[in-house]
């Protein structure tokens, strides 16, 4: 099961952009404030109680008499703590509970604290599901390559169940506070008073990166408003803390890059969706995100399908030979779901790899640096950096791995994805098929596709009208219009029609949707007659007269 800590992870240094594509826009600064170098004096007295902006004896914009240059003594931590959980309630506007413990540790101790115990099964299935990504080869352990990143690349996690804060320190001698990494990790403390975040599990790779889409995507996006007050012309700036070899949040680059990826998207999109839900209702519309939190990494990856387009639940049968079994972990689910993010990294990965590229990768798959958000300046993004939505990963709407391995050792595996469109599905036309990808495409499937029902009202000559755009769940009004003239008296209602599968032959899915209509106990019946240019067959808007 996915969550048991949230990290933040080193800050992401991609190769330069070899020329800009379509520029992605950082985040307006935040709001302005009085710009001054914090200081005792300029702070108000302690309140008579606990207030926002003030923790311990420290107010968010208070000077601190600190110097990390030999390390942080049990005092100058405190002091440093308390200031940032201050700093993080003025940005956050929520209130701490409690302040968690803080403990530094070095990279070295971080990195031998990972020695986990796995069952064979376990393994086997985590092996297999990195080799089926391209990922790792056949004699690589997914385990230890997943071991040596989070040795390398993690800055810090808050443990729930712990209550409790552990930054991890480059330099050994001297354990120094990068404070908006600690500030990041207070953020997660916050939320786990407020919202318990022990009941944000997952059993995938899609639902783990999905909800951390919101909780990491939080976290960030914090870090990010904490950062502009720490830098020129902020109400902080000059007073917060870094180590001085100016590394913080993380050691050396991650031992593979893939792998890295598929677990880096929630940090890279999550302020994205964070900033999207903040600028419709401020932080109380992103406190309600943890009661409806994102479904699929999709609704991350692409802010305006959270709530609009749910994933589709995969059904895959075992058609498997004599001599093989499938693998089945005792300590988790029995299948894999990598969701868009493992989809968009394993199309990534082949640029990093180090291993000879198929030269038309660039023209039927993804560019070089075509996977990298460019601001209008042509720099990548500090706050979204990269691009998970690009073409040759969009349009994915679901997908399930199941892995087997017969007695010789060998394993295998099949892997059904569901796309939203055929277009989705299928390759540019203009584009010559890879070796990589036509494989990938020819195992997939689509669902999903507009879906008409015409219905009877109880009135004489007056019809109602469903229609569910099921890549979008928005009502296609424009649809409507195309099947009945303006002149016609028709009702037009939405989200009646859940998901339905498109079937070999129109009838199996005109029957399909009837059946579901029916379930509404709104199936009634009515003479209709296409208008011109719109075939009852018409594969591309399925229509039901029930």
């Amino acid at each position: 099961m996915f969550l048991t800590v949230v990290v933040v992870l080193a800050g992401l240094a991609p190769v330069a952009a070899a020329a800009p594509g379509d520029a992605a826009v950082d985040p307006a600064p935040v709001e302005a404030t009085t710009v001054q170098t914090a200081d005792n004096e300029s702070t108000p007295a302690d309140p008579e109680s606990d207030r926002l902006g003030w923790e311990n004896g420290y107010w968010h914009n208070e000077s601190i008499d600190v110097d990390q240059s030999d390390g942080l003594t049990e005092a100058e931590l405190n002091a440093t703590v308390s200031r940032a959980m201050a700093r993080v309630e003025v940005i956050r506007g929520l209130e701490f509970d409690m302040e968690p413990p803080v403990e530094i540790i070095s990279r070295e101790e971080f990195a031998s604290s990972g020695n986990r115990s796995y069952s064979e099964a376990f393994r086997t299935f985590d092996d297999t599901k990195f080799e089926a990504l391209f990922m790792i080869g056949e004699s690589e352990d997914s385990i230890e390559v997943q071991d040596e990143n989070r040795g390398a690349t993690v800055g810090g996690y808050y443990s729930p169940s712990a209550d409790s804060i552990v930054l991890v320190a480059d330099n050994a001698s001297e354990l120094q506070v990068d404070e908006l990494t600690l500030g990041h990790e207070l953020v997660h403390a916050i939320q786990d008073q407020e919202f318990d975040l022990t009941s944000y599990t997952s059993e995938t790779r899609d639902g783990a990166n999905a909800n951390s889409g919101l909780i990491e995507g939080d976290a960030n996006y914090v870090q990010y408003r904490y950062e502009q007050r720490c830098g020129e012309g902020g109400s902080w700036n000059g007073t917060c803390l870094s180590p001085e070899s100016g590394d913080g949040g993380g050691g050396a680059g991650p031992a593979n890059w893939g792998v890295y990826f598929v677990n880096y998207q929630p940090y890279s999109d999550g302020p994205t969706f964070i900033a999207s839900q903040y600028r419709e209702g401020g932080w109380e519309a992103v406190n309600d995100l943890y009661d409806a939190p994102p479904e699929s990494a999709e609704q991350v990856i692409h802010p305006d399908r959270y709530g609009e387009d749910a994933p589709t639940e995969v059904n895959l049968t075992d058609q498997h030979g004599d001599g093989w079994e499938r693998v089945r972990p005792e300590s988790r689910l029995d299948y894999a779901e990598v969701g868009q993010a493992g989809v968009a990294s394993m199309f990534i990965y082949p640029w990093y790899a180090g291993e000879g590229i198929s030269s038309n990768y660039g023209e039927t798959v993804l560019e070089r640096n075509g996977w990298l958000n460019l601001t209008s300046s042509g720099e990548v993004s500090t706050f979204d950096p990269l691009n998970y939505g690009f073409e040759a990963a969009a349009g994915w709407d679901g997908d399930r791995m199941h892995f087997y391995r017969n007695a010789d050792g060998e394993t295998g595996y099949v892997w059904r994805l569901v796309w939203d469109s055929p277009a989705d599905a299928t390759l540019t036309p203009r584009r010559r098929p890879d070796p990589l990808v036509s494989p990938l495409r020819r195992r997939t499937q689509v669902v999903h596709r507009p879906v008409v029902a015409l219905l009877r009202e109880e009135r004489p000559n007056q019809r109602h009208v469903v229609v569910r755009d099921t890549r979008t769940g928005r009502l296609d009004r424009r649809f409507v219009r195309r099947l009945f003239p303006a002149t016609a008296p028709v009702v037009v209602r939405s989200w009646v029609v859940a998901h339905v599968a498109h079937s070999a032959t129109h009838r199996d899915t005109e029957r399909a949707l009837c059946t579901r209509l029916a379930r509404h106990s709104v199936v009634g019946s009515a003479p209709w007659s296409p208008p011109p240019g719109v075939r009852r067959d018409d594969t591309r808007y399925p229509v039901a007269v029930c």
